[in-house]
């Protein structure tokens, strides 16, 4: 009965670490996309120019790994998709616009 009592106890323990682990990775991939996203918004204010979006993810990639982020394919990946997300949405243009009636 005590083993018993033991293997349970340690088979909770286990899906308690477990689930933990897997809610920081969930919490800490939404903060670096959020990041991300940031990153992504402020080169394109800071790189004018059509046809230059190598160089942005580049320096996206650059400032990042400045901040210490390990930059995998995943991160990669998220770049494209939060551009290719803007560009569906025409955020860019939103952006711009918004930066325009601040200035006057």
């Amino acid at each position: 009965m005590k083993n018993e009592f033991v293997d349970l106890m340690l088979t909770l323990l286990t899906v308690c670490a477990f689930t933990l682990v897997a809610f920081l990775l969930s919490n800490s991939k939404q903060k670096l996309r959020q990041l991300i996203s940031e990153l992504v918004q402020k080169m394109e204010d800071a790189v004018q120019g059509s046809g230059m979006g190598a160089v942005k993810k580049e320096r996206v990639i650059a400032q990042l790994r400045t901040m210490g982020v390990h930059v995998t394919q995943w991160v990669e990946d998220t770049i494209d998709a939060i551009v290719a997300e803007l560009n569906k949405s025409k955020a860019w243009l939103k952006t711009e616009v918004s930066s325009n009636d601040e200035s006057k």
